[in-house]
């Protein structure tokens, strides 16, 4: 009987050890599964903006009226109204994350708003953005940093892509994304019992936390 009960508890130990090593790969497995989720949402929030600013950059009203704009200015272009009618709509029907979408005319040195305000090259110098060094030097979709809005006093992420006309960058399209529906969303999600989501920029600031 001795032996017997060695050889049962011996067996009840290896099956200890290797049922705890099977739950705490499972555990494991979970815990990636729910940060990789986690992960997936942050960026299919970023990619949605990405579509809209680069599909508004290659729509027909924005190309010919980057093309056309001179001196004196984008609200002397004959396209101008329909131009503030796309850019107020589609600011509309992304009203939830996006505060302003606009359009930087490098010929005028212009940035023009949906909300109808232009910004002149003595009131806003455009080559100062970090979104202007981004685009011009990977030559696409770019995110920036995150930033304090001075006027809602919010976090900020400005998504901007190019606009092409004759193969070169003649201007910029952005949208100014509002972050707090994004932490709306984070709020939703924990990792394990008690985990939690922190996300960074590149520059290790903290964009969100519970």
């Amino acid at each position: 009987r001795q032996p017997l009960c060695a050889v049962l508890i011996l067996m009840g130990l290896f099956l200890g050890i290797q049922s705890s090593g099977v739950v705490r790969r499972l555990m494991s497995a979970e815990l990636n599964a729910e940060s990789e989720a986690a992960a997936n949402q942050v960026e299919s929030f970023f990619e949605r903006y990405y579509g809209v600013t680069e599909c508004l950059a290659a729509t027909q009203i924005v190309r010919d009226t980057t093309a056309q704009v001179g001196q004196d200015g984008i609200a002397a272009n004959a396209l101008y109204g329909s131009l503030m009618e796309t850019l107020k709509l589609i600011q509309e029907q992304n009203a939830e994350n996006v505060s302003c979408i606009w359009i930087c005319y490098f010929a005028s040195g212009e940035i023009c708003q949906n909300d109808g305000q232009i910004y002149t090259p003595a009131e806003l110098d455009y080559t100062t953005r970090s979104w202007y060094k981004m685009v011009m030097d990977t030559g696409g979709s770019v995110a920036t940093e995150a930033y304090i809005d001075i006027n809602t006093n919010g976090m900020m992420v400005t998504v901007a892509s190019p606009i092409m006309v004759n193969g070169t960058i003649a201007g910029i399209v952005g949208a100014d994304l509002d972050m707090n529906h994004l932490d709306q969303v984070l709020d939703g999600i924990t990792i394990g019992k008690e985990g939690y989501i922190t996300l960074y920029d590149s520059q290790s600031q903290i964009l969100y936390h519970p």
